[in-house]
């Protein structure tokens, strides 16, 4: 390092998240909604995951077959695997399905997203040191310690304090943080406004937010004749 950094290193860790997802979730311009995180859980499935994909309905003629955009199996063409029969379903239904077993399983929990963060324990133990000396003070000018023990017990927390002080900061780290629903009228940073739950995101997103979400959280559903499991 040359020079002072114009990004600290939490701010680095956080850029390069924000890059990771783009990479992820980058595709054509109008992308499925369920294209990266919904597969189909038939045979040989559970080794080799095959991709769903929208089969765009036509005007019912040969060509297009149908009139009605279908979700289908496409298999794993890679791996020799061809298409799983009888695995294609109304694009509209299974969507609807989806969104179902989702809010079912986790639309009461709040949306929690890993952020990347300052480690501010030792922040916090310079605040308990702090705290301890002050209390110290008031017991000694209370008459409660003498002065031999007032100065033995301020000399082992200020080295303690001075010793924690000294040390090397450390790393930034990640943690799961609660995401906040932003009412009306909320100042923004510092709000008091309740956690945004599964089921209220859901409603509030677009599709192709729901689907970046979902390869971002690392979600997987899984769609076969006999429903649809998350893994």
């Amino acid at each position: 390092m040359l020079g002072e950094p114009v990004l600290t290193e939490v701010e680095w860790l956080q850029l390069q998240q924000v890059i990771a997802l783009v990479r992820k979730t980058q595709g054509p311009r109008n992308p499925s909604p369920i294209r990266g995180f919904v597969f189909c859980d038939g045979s040989g499935a559970a080794q080799w995951p095959h991709a769903l994909y929208w089969m765009k309905g036509g005007d019912g003629t040969a060509r297009s077959r149908s009139k009605t955009t279908r979700i289908r199996c496409n298999g794993r063409p890679s791996k020799g695997l061809g298409r799983c029969e009888g695995h294609t379903w109304p694009a509209e239904e299974l969507y609807a399905l989806i969104e179902a077993a989702f809010k079912f399983q986790v639309g009461h929990l709040p949306v929690q997203e890993q952020k990347t963060v300052a480690d501010d324990s030792k922040t916090i133990r310079v605040a308990i040191l702090d705290g301890r000396m002050t209390q110290l003070e008031s017991e000694f000018k209370a008459g409660r310690l003498s002065a031999v023990k007032y100065a033995a017990h301020l000399g082992e927390v200020a080295t303690e304090r001075e010793a924690l002080t000294r040390a090397s900061d450390a790393k930034p780290v990640k943690r799961w943080v609660d995401v906040q629903a932003h009412l009306d009228g909320c100042p923004g940073m510092g709000c008091q406004c309740p956690a945004l739950t599964y089921a209220d995101w859901w409603d509030a997103a677009t599709p192709v937010e729901r689907r970046e979400k979902m390869i971002s959280w690392g979600a997987k559903v899984y769609v076969g004749v006999g429903g649809v499991r998350f893994g």
